[in-house]
């Protein structure tokens, strides 16, 4: 864990074919149906000369980390190929509320939108979509979980819902059952805050990182593993919780 400071383009991967950039959080992949602000997209767009770029998967705005972009309509389809048939491997990692039982396991719960508000995804009461996410436990803290996560399937919003089921929402996440962020108050012991100055939060927004991608490039041949360091407010979060929240051995 590095605790690298992205910035607003960090380019891990680039051929004549595909561009793998590391998403900081706060910027969305594609263009907000608002037009507000700028979006991965088009940053990566400006800085390959205006190229048309086409968007291969995506995550949380929110969110940060791995994500791939195709540089030509035939890799596009060959990659969104790959993912529709399950062909690429994503991990995450996130820190959690709580502590999840058991350890490790597959959570695979349907899902589908929210009837009140298609923006939010919820556990199918029938029907719904199949979905799946592969789980395990990295690290244990005093009301706190880092774990390590594989979404077999990539339905909107996936892992945090199937966190939220699991009791284990993201440590912050307003939506799903998580905080607005996370302060050192809430779990180093005897802490003392600055006189006058306000407490700012470790972090404050949602504790997801994508981590790495494998998959075949599907011109050169091979496997591609490209893999985005963590960021700095993940790596300062995942520091203090183990100098000041080891758990017990009861947990």
């Amino acid at each position: 864990m590095s605790g690298k400071r992205p910035s607003l383009l960090d380019i891990l991967y680039l051929d004549e074919q595909i561009a793998v950039v590391n998403k900081p959080a706060g910027i969305p992949v594609i263009p907000l149906r608002s037009g507000e602000g700028t979006s991965l997209h088009e940053v990566l767009g400006a800085h390959l000369g205006g190229e048309r770029l086409y968007t291969v998967h995506r995550i949380d705005r929110e969110a940060s980390g791995v994500v791939v972009f195709a540089r030509d309509k035939q890799t596009h389809r060959s990659l969104s190929l790959m993912f529709e048939h399950r062909e690429v491997t994503k991990s995450y990692l996130a820190v959690v509320r709580g502590r999840p039982y058991p350890e490790a396991g597959s959570i695979e719960l349907a899902l589908e939108p929210d009837r009140h508000d298609p923006t939010v995804m919820t556990v199918a009461r029938s029907g719904g979509k199949p979905s799946r996410t592969d789980y395990r436990t990295l690290e244990v803290f005093r009301g706190y979980t880092l774990l390590e996560l594989h979404p077999v399937t990539g339905r909107m919003h996936q892992i945090r819902v199937h966190l939220a089921a699991l009791g284990t929402p993201l440590a912050v996440d307003p939506v799903y059952g998580g905080g607005a962020a996370v302060y050192l108050s809430e779990f180093k012991r005897e802490y003392r805050p600055k006189k006058d100055r306000p407490e700012h939060p470790l972090i404050g927004r949602l504790t997801l990182h994508a981590r790495d991608i494998r998959f075949t490039h599907p011109v050169r041949g091979g496997e591609l593993f490209v893999e985005a360091p963590l960021p700095h407010d993940f790596d300062l979060l995942v520091k203090q919780l183990a100098r000041h929240a080891q758990a017990t051995p009861e947990g």
